[in-house]
C-alpha cells in the first residue's frame, strides 16, 4: 500500500501538470495553428462547455453557466450562509446560529465580510469592510463604532500613533509602509491572463515543441472505449491524436508555474505592506525545494499524451505516468448529449484498476441524478445528487465507507443566471443527534457595499481618546462575559 500511494503521489502529479500543460498551452497556439495541433486544441478546450452544459442539464432553473462566466468575468457576487441549531436546547436556549456574509465587487475595489453568531438573547459579530485601499473593522461587542485605517497612510499614521505607543511597539521600520489591494488579480479571468503572461515563454517553447500525430484508433482502443459505454446501441469511432512533449519543456512549464504561486504570495503581502525578509526568504527557499524536485524527476523523453476525439469531442484521454513502476491513467467522456454526462478516471498499476472515479448524470421528469463513485482497494466513496426541477427539491447524499452524511432542501427566489436561495432543513451527520439547518442565499448583482459611518481612525487618537476607548472596551467585554455565564454557556 505505501508503494502504490508514494509511486501515485509523486508520479500521478505529472500526469496531472502534463494535462494542464495541455489545457494551459492550448490559448498559445490556437490563434494562427492548423492542422492536428488546432484540432486537438479545440477539441480539448470543447470539454469546458460541455461541463457547463451537464450543470446546466441537471439544474436547468438556475443558469449556472451564465452565472460562471459573469463571476469569472467581473468576479462579482455576494452570498449568504446561515446555519440554526437546536443543540443548546437542554441549556434553555431554543436556538442558536451563525451567519456568515460576503460581498464583492472587484471592479470598484469593494469588499465586505460579517460573520454573526447568536444564541438566545445573547449575539455576536464582526465586520470587515474594504473600500478601495482603506479597511474597516466594527465589532460591536468591543466598541459602537467601526475603526478605520487609512491604506494610502498607514505607514505615516503608526509612526505618530498613540495607540502604537500605549501598547508598547516599535513600528519605525514600517513607516513607508501602504496598503494596495487594487494591484493584484481580481477576477477569474484577470488571474488567468496574469498566469498565461508569467508562463508565456515556457509555454509557447512547449507549444511549438510540441508533435501532434493524427490516426485511426485501433481496434482494441476502440473496443476498450466501447465497453464502457451504458448503451449498447451506441458506438464510438474516435481518431487518435498522439501528443509528444519534451521532457524538459514540461519540467520548465512546471518550474515557472510554481514560480508564479510563489510570485503571487509574495504580491499578495506587499499589499498588505508585509516585507519581513526573513519570511520572503522562506517562501523562496520552499519554491527552490520544489523545483528540485522537479529536475530530479524522471519524466519519460518524450512525454505521451493520447487523446481520442470523434465529431471534435474529446472520447478519451490516456498516459504512462510510469513505465518503470507500471503505473497508468486512463480518463473517459462517454455521455450520449454531453461528454462530460459520464466521466470515468481510472488509475491502473501493472495494467490492473487501483482507483476508479466515476461520474454519471441522469435525467428524468421527476427526478434529475448525479452520481459521483471513488473506488480503490480499500476504500469506497459514494456521493449522490437528486434534484426535483417541479419542486425544485435537493437531496445531497455521502456514503464514506458506510458512514452517511446527507442534507435535504428546497430552492426559492430563483432567478435564472442571476440568484438563487437554497433553504436547507435537515442535516445528518454521524454521530451527531441534534437538529441543523439554514440557507444559502446566493446572487451574481451587484451588491451595495458601503463604508460604516462614523469610523474612527484609530491611528489618530490622541493618548487621552485611546484611554477612553480602553475604558469602554475593557467594560464592554465584562458586560459580555457577565451575559455569557448568565446563559450557562
Amino acid at each position: 500500500m505505501k508503494k502504490l500511494k508514494g509511486a501515485i503521489n509523486s508520479k500521478l502529479i505529472i500526469a496531472v501538470l502534463a494535462v494542464l500543460i495541455v489545457g494551459g498551452g492550448i490559448f498559445a497556439f490556437t490563434k494562427g495553428a492548423s492542422g492536428s495541433k488546432a484540432e486537438v486544441a479545440k477539441a480539448l478546450m470543447g470539454l469546458k462547455d460541455e461541463y457547463s452544459n451537464t450543470i446546466n442539464d441537471f439544474a436547468p432553473d438556475f443558469g449556472t453557466k451564465e452565472m460562471m462566466q459573469k463571476y469569472s468575468k467581473d468576479g462579482i457576487f455576494s452570498a449568504d450562509i446561515n446555519l440554526n441549531t437546536d443543540y443548546f436546547k437542554s441549556q434553555g436556549i431554543d436556538s442558536a446560529g451563525l451567519t456568515y456574509s460576503i460581498k464583492n465587487n472587484p471592479k470598484e475595489n469593494l469588499y465586505s465580510l460579517t460573520l454573526d453568531a447568536n444564541g438566545g438573547s445573547l449575539s455576536a459579530s464582526a465586520d470587515l469592510t474594504l473600500i478601495k485601499n482603506d479597511v474597516y473593522l466594527n465589532i460591536p461587542m468591543l466598541y459602537d463604532n467601526a475603526f478605520k485605517i487609512v491604506g494610502d497612510t498607514v505607514g505615516a499614521d503608526i509612526q505618530d500613533s498613540a495607540l502604537v505607543k500605549f501598547l508598547g511597539a516599535d513600528l519605525s521600520e514600517y513607516k513607508d509602509l501602504k496598503f494596495d489591494f487594487t494591484s493584484l488579480p481580481r477576477t477569474t479571468d484577470e488571474l488567468k491572463k496574469d498566469f498565461s503572461n508569467y508562463i508565456k515563454t515556457e509555454s509557447n517553447s512547449l507549444i511549438k515543441n510540441l508533435e501532434v500525430t493524427k490516426s485511426s484508433a485501433s481496434d482494441d482502443e476502440t473496443a476498450k472505449i466501447n465497453n464502457l459505454l451504458t448503451d449498447s446501441s451506441r458506438k464510438i469511432t474516435p481518431e487518435k491524436f498522439e501528443l509528444k512533449f519534451k521532457a524538459d519543456d514540461i519540467k520548465a512549464v512546471m518550474k515557472k508555474s510554481s514560480e508564479y504561486i510563489v510570485d503571487l504570495q509574495k504580491r499578495e503581502l506587499a499589499a498588505i505592506g508585509f516585507n519581513d525578509e526573513s519570511a520572503l526568504e522562506d517562501i523562496s527557499s520552499s519554491i527552490k525545494e520544489a523545483q528540485e524536485k522537479i529536475d530530479e524527476m524522471k519524466i519519460a523523453d518524450p512525454y505521451i499524451i493520447n487523446v481520442f476525439i470523434e465529431n471534435g469531442k474529446v472520447v478519451a484521454i490516456n498516459t504512462n505516468i510510469s513505465e518503470e513502476e507500471k503505473i497508468s491513467a486512463e480518463i473517459y467522456f462517454l455521455g450520449s448529449k454531453n461528454t462530460t454526462d459520464n466521466m470515468i478516471l481510472n488509475i491502473l498499476e501493472d495494467d490492473k484498476e487501483k482507483t476508479t472515479i466515476s461520474s454519471n448524470m441522469s435525467l428524468s421528469d421527476s427526478a434529475n441524478i448525479i452520481n459521483v463513485n471513488v473506488k480503490s482497494e480499500y476504500d469506497e466513496i459514494n456521493y449522490t445528487e437528486t434534484y426535483n426541477p417541479t419542486d425544485k427539491t435537493l437531496k445531497v447524499e455521502g456514503n464514506f465507507n458506510e458512514e452517511v452524511i446527507s442534507l435535504s432542501g428546497k430552492f426559492e427566489n430563483i432567478e435564472k443566471g442571476k440568484r438563487y436561495n437554497f433553504i436547507f432543513d435537515n442535516i445528518s451527520i454521524p454521530g451527531i443527534e441534534f437538529n441543523l439547518g439554514g440557507n444559502l442565499n446566493f446572487s451574481t448583482e451587484t451588491p451595495e457595499i458601503n463604508a460604516p459611518e462614523n469610523a474612527i481612525e484609530i491611528l489618530k487618537l490622541d493618548e487621552s481618546e485611546i484611554q477612553s476607548l480602553m475604558t469602554k472596551i475593557e467594560g464592554n467585554v465584562q458586560s459580555f462575559m457577565i451575559a455569557v455565564q448568565q446563559l450557562g454557556m
